[in-house]
């Protein structure tokens, strides 16, 4: 017995074990307690959300408490991926933009080589640790701007940070952050292309700018990406400079035009430039009053306006509409939207054949909103309008029924 006794002294074998081999209790039936234990206290897995910072200045810290260092402040609006909970916070993965920094000896050839590396927050000695790395463990990374004796690098996504439960608000399961974030690159991308094409136009003279595909880009931002609203007012910002710059050319045109044709009939500059800046004004007035479609298509119709004007000088604008009027055809149809981005596109809309759905024609204006009649059976006056190499005529509508 002493023997057996020895032979499971064990520090791993509980007393209890032991007593069981002694008494001839089985063993298993320990071992069942102990995993009814077990299971008595496993908690649910949790379940990860996109939580969305409902006020500004809300500070992420290192730990859950209010003790701990601030690593950065949140606004309204900013989006981050909650991954569990300790008491009043909710603790967080870091945000993309946000890095670490592994100084640069302990790494070789993307390989960390040495037990518990400090990851910082900033490259400094000083600088809060977020992490610590092991040997064998991978990172990649590149040579900080800022201290070139440090690697910043991506923090690790096991690495959380923590935020108070009271300014973080569910707005979608994991998956939604990423899916928002890839919209946000779309959107990005697409303003970045208008800017580049609608400054590339404004450097050209007046007569020569064609500002419609890149109108027509904002728009699609400012219409289609209503959940980001900081790209939809980078759009409205961008759309407000293009109008800007758009009337200084055309007030300097004109005034061109009116110096050539006064030679021989002086006129009063001041009151010209003046009446310039009413029809530049109203210009905008009349683009933001229209839908977004609508009024991307009102620097195309003021260059058919102005060389219109050029053989009928000191006629109206209303006066231009009028003839169009006196000279329209009439067509009939159903209006669906044009929903392809192409370069050059004729119209936001298309007339198609009641029976058999075949397109007629592509449609715009800037006097009808024709978002209204989607869908349904219209007798349009329409005028013509060039339909870029296009397969079907284009035509700007006049007045719909």
């Amino acid at each position: 017995m002493l023997r057996l006794a020895k032979r499971f002294s064990s520090p791993s074998l509980s007393l209890s074990l032991l007593f069981s081999l002694l008494l001839g209790t089985p063993i298993n039936s320990f071992a069942n307690e102990e995993s009814s234990s077990n299971k008595t206290t496993q908690t649910a897995p949790y379940h990860s959300f996109t939580g969305q910072i409902s006020k500004n200045k809300v500070r992420m810290r290192l730990q859950p408490s209010l003790e701990s260092p601030i690593l950065r402040e949140l606004n309204k609006g900013d989006l981050l991926l909650v991954s569990n909970e300790m008491e009043d916070f909710y603790a967080v993965q870091a945000p993309n933009d946000l890095k670490g920094y592994i100084f640069r000896t302990y790494v070789l050839d993307n390989v960390v080589e040495g037990n518990k590396v400090n990851v910082r927050l900033e490259p400094n000695v000083d600088a809060p640790i977020i992490a610590q790395l092991n040997s064998g463990d991978k990172v990649e990374g590149s040579v900080s701007p800022l201290n070139s004796k440090w690697l910043e690098i991506n923090v690790p996504n096991n690495v959380y940070f923590y935020v108070a439960k009271d300014y973080v608000s569910n707005v979608g399961d994991s998956q939604y952050i990423h899916k928002l974030e890839t919209r946000k690159n779309k959107a990005s991308s697409l303003l970045a292309d208008a800017k580049e094409q609608a400054y590339f136009e404004l450097s050209k003279n007046y007569e020569s700018m064609n500002l419609d595909n890149a109108l027509y880009s904002l728009n699609q931002i400012v219409q289609g990406y209503q959940d980001l609203p900081e790209k939809v007012q980078e759009a409205k910002e961008v759309i407000q400079h293009i109008q800007d710059d758009y009337l200084k050319k055309k007030i300097a045109y004109l005034e061109n035009v009116n110096h050539v044709g006064t030679k021989e009939q002086k006129v009063n500059p001041s009151k010209n430039v003046q009446e310039v800046n009413d029809r530049g004004n109203q210009f905008i007035k009349s683009s933001s009053s229209m839908s977004g479609a609508m009024s991307l298509w009102v620097p195309a119709e003021n260059n058919y306006y102005q060389n219109w004007l050029k053989n009928n000088p000191n006629k109206t604008e209303d006066e231009f509409y009028n003839l169009q009027k006196e000279n329209a055809i009439v067509i009939k149809g159903v209006v669906e939207p044009y929903q392809r981005v192409v370069k050059n596109r004729p119209g936001d809309y298309m007339l198609m054949q009641q029976d058999t759905n075949a397109p007629i024609a592509y449609l715009y204006s800037t006097k009808v909103n024709l978002e209204k009649f989607v869908g349904k059976k219209v007798s349009l006056q329409v005028a013509e309008r060039p339909n870029h190499a296009f397969a079907f005529p284009a035509y700007f509508v006049l007045s719909a029924e």
